[in-house]
């Protein structure tokens, strides 16, 4: 029972909720539809590049260049604090390891020129 129906003289008899009643339980509610994990990532066809950022790539891009916390990327991008974590320790090898490739091959270029 509602403190609205604690006053309400029709309480006794009440099949259905009133207005104001329904208004205070509707308060908390939000309009936001939670993002569900096929709505996150694009189908991308092999060979061809995506016409917009992925939600991963956002994520990265967020953590790697940005330096920003898993809390404010959650907050950002509307997702599970999970997600964001599970996103970055799977793709932290990958990107760390591309670093390594990278300063390799710029170490070989500077001493052939």
């Amino acid at each position: 029972m509602s403190p609205i129906c604690s006053t309400c003289a029709k309480r006794n008899t009440c099949k259905e909720l009133c207005k104001e009643n329904e208004e205070y339980t509707n308060q908390d509610h939000v309009r936001r539809r939670e993002k569900l994990l096929h709505d996150l990532e694009p189908d991308v066809q092999p060979g061809k590049l995506p016409d917009k950022l992925t939600t991963t790539e956002i994520i990265l891009q967020l953590y790697f260049v940005d330096k920003k916390t898993t809390k404010e990327i959650m907050d950002i991008v509307m997702v599970s604090q999970q997600y964001v974590s599970k996103t970055i320790l799977k793709y932290k090898p990958i990107i760390v390891e591309n670093i390594k490739k990278s300063v390799v091959l710029r170490r070989k270029y500077r001493t052939l020129n």
